[in-house]
């Protein structure tokens, strides 16, 4: 048995129009130059990394100056502590004494409380002297000697 012909059923797709644009003459259209882009050569801000520089180096000094300071205040805090110490000793040892010492007492202390005796006869002293002495001696000079000297002075 033959089939029944059936047309297909295009109703679910979209119709579409095709256009067709009239012919323009193409003209000699002359191109535009091209714009040329030309790269300024960058620098380096300078005065950006002379600022930058500075400003580090101006920090660097307020932190060594907070540390110097730091260390300056601990040092001082423990001579104030000795000072006290100190005073409070001394207070001990005038009250001790009954105020002031003469020589005849820091004799006693010595020979007493600290077994010390002055230096037998026959026992050698050592007196060292390696240490830097000077004396400077002052005279005055007359006209004469000033003169002698001023002249002696530009040889």
């Amino acid at each position: 048995m033959p089939m029944p012909s059936v047309a297909p059923d295009y109703s679910r797709f979209e119709r579409r129009q095709t256009v067709v644009e009239p012919e323009v003459p193409l003209e000699i259209v002359e191109e535009a130059p091209k714009p040329t882009i030309i790269m300024e050569r960058t620098r380096l801000p300078y005065k950006a990394l002379i600022t930058f520089a500075f400003t580090a180096a101006l920090l660097t000094a307020v932190i060594f100056s907070y540390n110097r300071m730091w260390s300056i205040n601990a040092e001082n805090m423990r001579l104030e502590h000795a000072i006290q110490s100190l005073q409070m000793e001394e207070q001990a040892l005038l009250q001790e004494s009954g105020g002031e010492l003469t020589l005849h007492q820091v004799n006693q202390e010595a020979r007493n409380r600290l077994e010390m005796l002055p230096p037998a006869p026959d026992q050698i002293v050592y007196v060292n002297l390696s240490g830097y002495d000077h004396a400077v001696v002052y005279t005055r000079e007359g006209l004469l000697q000033r003169v002698w000297s001023w002249i002696a002075g530009l040889f």
